[in-house]
């Protein structure tokens, strides 16, 4: 056997480890966002819907972790059977050296999360195999706390006053360019909506039409997702309209089942998840 077959077959055990530590993580996450959801659905949203948030995240990159791994083990063994044809005479010889770098965590392409919630999915990964294995929900939520708290501002100084002064050019110049910044804004305004914002205007119509007409169990996630943003926007809008009134007591009424319909919706993407044949 040679040097770098047996670096290879070293490897290979290491991928291998790290793969069943992968799956073992996956399964824990899996576990805290079945029961994260069960608490949603008895607690409310207000507490635990960035937790399941999180935790979907989590459950994201703990799935590509173990097909990142899948993926090396495949390349390694695939080399390795290379490496056994040539030294047998029945194959050529590997032109390229097989790297067997160590695998970096990767994020799913489409995988669309804000900054905050990627965190602590990462770090909610990033804990060892026992830790994440006897994590329990009220953990979860204070690691969330502790994400998401901010760092009490320190008192402004009063500002000293301006003394008087004689207006200057350079006066003129800066307030002619904060009147051209104001006036593009006001331009940018009035273009029409974005194509991703006139999809997501299309996805919240349809979504709202089907709860209208009874149709609930026909909602898909991204438009249960955008219905419940969409009451939470209006519930913590200062000045609601007439119309958000209505559709915010519609859509109040109708939340349990809606929040309903996205629990489904996760136990059925989990258990996709669990009955893949790894």
């Amino acid at each position: 056997m040679t040097t770098h077959e047996a670096k290879l077959r070293a490897d290979l055990a290491k991928l291998q480890a790290l793969h069943e530590q992968a799956k073992a993580a996956l399964a824990n996450v899996v576990d805290l966002l079945d029961k994260a959801d069960t608490r949603r659905a008895k607690e409310g949203e207000r507490r635990w819907g960035r937790i399941v948030d999180n935790l979907e995240g989590a459950l994201q990159l703990a799935k590509a972790k173990v097909t990142g791994y899948e993926q090396r083990i495949r390349e390694c063994e695939q080399h390795l059977e290379a490496l056994a044809r040539a030294s047998a005479g029945t194959g050529p010889k590997p032109p390229i050296e097989f790297m067997s770098a160590e695998f970096e965590d990767v994020i799913p392409e489409g995988m669309k999360l804000p900054p905050d919630h990627l965190a602590a999915a990462q770090r909610i990964l990033g804990m060892s195999l026992d830790d994440l294995g006897g994590l329990t929900l009220e953990q979860v939520a204070d690691m969330n706390a502790q994400l998401y708290e901010e760092p009490p501002e320190p008192p402004k100084p009063s500002p000293p006053p301006e003394p008087e002064r004689v207006r200057s050019a350079l006066d003129e110049r800066i307030e002619r360019a904060k009147e051209m910044r104001e006036s593009l804004a006001a331009r940018r305004s009035n273009q029409p909506p974005s194509f991703a914002e006139r999809r997501r205007q299309k996805v919240l119509r349809d979504a709202i039409a089907k709860v209208m007409s009874g149709k609930i169990s026909s909602l898909d996630f991204e438009e249960v997702e955008m219905i419940i943003q969409c009451h939470n926007g209006i519930e913590e809008r200062p000045d609601k309209s007439d119309n958000d009134v209505r559709l915010q007591a519609m859509l109040g009424r109708l939340l349990p089942a809606i929040q309903e319909r996205a629990s489904e919706l996760r136990r059925k993407r989990a258990q996709t998840y669990r009955g893949r044949p790894y």
